[in-house]
């Protein structure tokens, strides 16, 4: 059974929402949260980024974590965010094209961590210490870990429900994604959410792993609440894509040495252009300013196969020596086909693959298997910035209110 809590956040005013709020901290490079704070000054980037309002010669982790308390604390006093006056969930659902996806956004409890919530990758220690001591200085989450879960009738009539009444927030992102917020402050409907959570065995998390697993360990080590932000999603909603992976080097090999490694495992054709994946036993690969379309060899098929996991045990850690865990500076990992930094020298090669499907991931959690890091990529991304979930009084902050709002909608 699950447990979802209501909470009182502080959020922005409907005015600003659609200015303040800002992609997951890791999915923009530095380079694009420059160009998106430039253009645009309320981001809550400054607070997710901090680094990109620093000059590169003090940009010690300790001045970065400084800069985001320092940032955030801004964004209070000047009166852009205000705290909920009770407990309530939301509805936030995302719009983009022909996909639409609607989570129930409020607290989850790191007591069911790893057991009713599961998780399925492996983490990255830098990266996974990073969001700690972010919230360690900034004493707030930002933004909902997205979760999905197998579709619940009682729940789905509840959302059905909710969207029909007005929404608190409604706008469009840069990205041409509309995001539509509804909150919830029936005592009733909270009440029915609340029961409806409990019949669900399991939740699984599909985007925001460090951030779930930051939280919880803030919980233990800072004396913080036992809680996360979250947005549950059914997975029949959820659109998964590739994540791919750009490499450094060969390790000392040729590349004809390599390619001659490679064939071990898959059967190489050269392609004239590029040709995606037809299939989770196939991937295709950027080298030298050609594409090859690599598909494994019969004897490695089997019903259990995963794409992610033989590349990342046969091809870096056999092949490359190289450890996605911890070999930051050998790996990127990206999203789509572009290959000009491998064009330009700056990376070795690009691997494309087959992504992995719903079903798939919350099999392999159901079964405690455990995925390399970055496996899977789930667009649109909810965004930060809209509930940010005190985990102390913030005292140098804004000691407002909201009862009633005085715009509905950011235009």
């Amino acid at each position: 059974m699950a447990t979802i809590k209501p909470f009182m956040p502080l959020r922005p005013l409907s005015r600003f929402a659609g200015a303040v709020v800002a992609p997951p901290y890791d999915s923009v490079s530095l380079e694009e949260a420059e160009r998106i704070v430039w253009s645009n000054p309320l981001s809550f980037l400054k607070v997710l980024r901090p680094e990109i309002t620093l000059p590169f010669y003090s940009n010690s982790k300790e001045k970065v974590y400084a800069e985001a308390r320092k940032e955030l604390i801004l964004f209070l006093k000047k009166g852009i965010f205000v705290r909920e006056s009770s407990p309530r969930f939301y509805l936030y659902t995302e719009i983009r094209e022909n996909i639409k996806q609607s989570g129930i956004v409020g607290l989850f409890s790191c007591s069911e961590y790893g057991k009713v919530i599961k998780s399925s990758e492996n983490l990255r220690a830098s990266e996974l210490n990073d969001r700690l001591q972010w919230i360690k200085h900034t004493e707030v989450q930002s933004g909902p870990v997205f979760l999905i879960y197998k579709k619940k009738n009682s729940l789905q009539n509840i959302v059905s429900k909710i969207l029909n009444a007005f929404p608190t927030y409604d706008f469009i992102t840069e990205d041409n994604v509309r995001h539509i917020v509804h909150s919830i402050s029936d005592t009733n409907t909270i009440n029915a959410i609340r029961k409806a959570f409990r019949n669900i065995r399991s939740l699984y998390i599909a985007d925001g792993n460090h951030r779930t697993c930051a939280a919880c360990t803030a919980s233990k080590k800072y004396s913080m609440p036992p809680y996360f932000i979250g947005a549950a999603v059914p997975a029949s909603e959820a659109h998964l894509t590739p994540y791919n992976r750009l490499i450094k080097d060969f390790n000392g090999l040729t590349e004809r040495e390599f390619f001659k490694r490679m064939e071990k495992y898959f059967y190489i054709e050269v392609s004239e252009r590029f040709n995606p994946p037809a299939s989770k036993y196939s991937l295709s690969l950027y080298v030298n300013g050609r594409w090859f379309s690599l598909k494994l060899r019969e004897k490695f098929v089997n019903a259990d196969f995963l794409g992610v996991s033989f590349l990342e045990e046969h091809v870096f850690n056999e092949i490359l020596c190289l450890n996605s865990r911890k070999d930051n500076d050998r790996i990127k990992f990206v999203i789509g086909n572009d290959v000009r930094a491998v064009d330009k020298g700056e990376w070795k090669a690009l691997f494309v693959l087959y992504p992995l499907t719903v079903d798939e991931l919350m099999n392999v959690a159901d079964k405690g298997i455990v995925l390399p890091p970055k496996s899977t990529w789930f667009e649109p991304k909810f965004r930060s910035g809209l509930f940010l979930y005190p985990l102390r009084d913030i005292k140098d902050g804004s000691d407002d209110t909201l009862f009633e709002e005085e715009f509905n909608l950011w235009i």
